[in-house]
């Protein structure tokens, strides 16, 4: 009973003792570059990882069934089998992940498996189809593949007529393109990823219900486009993405004043000797919060971490990017509290992927509890519409 007051109260969240909860474990920060899960992205890959790796374990997709198809086999540093059937370094449970993959005779993981399996982390090599079911259960995948093709077209039409329509999207993409990803080099001038992202961000452009082309936007559809198979379904699940997650389309349509708002509540309960910190320095929150949340911390953190909150994201909703933002501010509590204007802003706006390790941002971001009623109050006003 109590139990379920407790959940009745707050947004969800796992506290310490759910069963079969592991921190994802630190590795040593350095320069990472994500691996493209399909492919025809691997030539452009090269595995920079220092760590010791083990051969994959081959563990059983459901009870007494052979090994798991090499999909579900992810190499790891450590290797313990949990009693609840996954390994405690790479944080997955293998007897379920064959849902995903639609493996004869398993049945399709239930809302709350996939939460879990969210909050433990899917496997990259599953995250294409992962997120294209989370992103369809909130908002249909369109374009469909041939009226992608009759986009496409139409967009590059009025590019090479220098549409004036299309004047202000064309000049916002093309900055953007430049910055999208640029330690990595697979969207640089001449890649054929970058070709591909040009196209995603100009059909997005030409449907119905997108929004007009923000900063931001290119960081959200490279990140699918190095997790999905074509750049028609990257276009479908970022219409999917900006369309049904109401606060995140709010930001992206710059009506941020609700989530801003919230968001310096929670801080001022979470951590309140930051929050007077930072009003003593005038630094607001939307010098840092809005490009955290436009790109789903794409832009600011390391790969592998920003796409472990994509997973919670698309599986619990947006309450997910502000328990991210709320846990990355209490691993920079300590800096910030001695820190003067100059050093405060940059460490905000330009994170210190060395001081975030995953597993403990993974951890605080777990233990973070939203006020159900205020984070109600903050969907309905993003999706009535609110402040700028």
């Amino acid at each position: 009973e109590r139990q379920r007051q407790h959940q009745h109260q707050h947004v969800h969240v796992h506290g310490d003792d759910e069963p079969g909860r592991h921190d994802a474990p630190e590795v040593e920060d350095g320069p990472e570059r994500p691996q493209p899960v399909h492919e025809h992205h691997q030539h452009a890959y090269n595995h920079h990882q220092n760590s010791s790796v083990d051969e994959p374990a081959s563990v059983s997709a459901k009870e007494g069934a052979s090994t798991a198809p090499a999909c579900m086999q992810t190499p790891c540093t450590a290797r313990r089998q949990g009693a609840h059937g996954y390994t405690a370094a790479s944080g997955y449970v293998p007897a379920r992940v064959a849902a995903i993959n639609h493996l004869p005779g398993e049945p399709l993981l239930s809302g709350a498996e996939f939460r879990r399996l969210s909050e433990s982390g899917i496997p990259p090599e599953l995250r294409c189809k992962a997120w294209m079911l989370m992103l369809s259960a909130r908002s249909p995948l369109e374009p469909v593949p041939s009226e992608y093709e009759l986009l496409r077209k139409v967009a590059h039409d009025r590019i090479s007529r220098g549409d004036h329509d299309e004047a202000r999207n064309t000049r916002l993409i093309e900055a953007d393109l430049a910055r999208t990803f640029g330690q990595f080099g697979f969207f640089d001038e001449g890649q054929p990823m970058r070709s591909a992202l040009r196209e995603v961000l100009y059909v997005y452009c030409l449907l119905p219900d997108a929004l007009p082309y923000v900063q931001g936007m290119s960081h959200l559809a490279a990140m699918l486009l190095l997790h999905l198979p074509q750049p028609q379904h990257a276009c479908a699940a970022l219409n999917s993405l900006l369309g049904g997650y109401p606060i995140l389309r709010a930001c992206a349509s710059l009506r941020f004043g609700h989530a801003l708002a919230f968001f310096d509540k929670a801080l001022e309960r979470t951590s309140p000797d930051l929050a007077q910190r930072l009003r003593m320095l005038e630094i607001r929150s939307d010098f840092f919060l809005v490009p955290w949340i436009l790109s789903i911390f794409s832009r600011n953190l390391a790969f592998s971490t920003a796409a472990r909150i994509w997973d919670r994201v698309l599986s619990e909703g947006e309450s997910a990017l502000f328990r991210a933002a709320l846990a990355l501010m209490q691993l920079l509590r300590p800096m910030l509290l001695t820190a003067g204007f100059d050093e405060a802003l940059q460490l905000l706006q330009h994170l210190p992927h060395r001081e975030l390790p995953e597993g403990q941002l993974l951890s605080k971001m777990s233990r973070i509890q939203l006020p159900r009623e205020e984070y109600e109050a903050l969907l309905i006003s993003s999706i009535v519409g609110g402040p700028t």
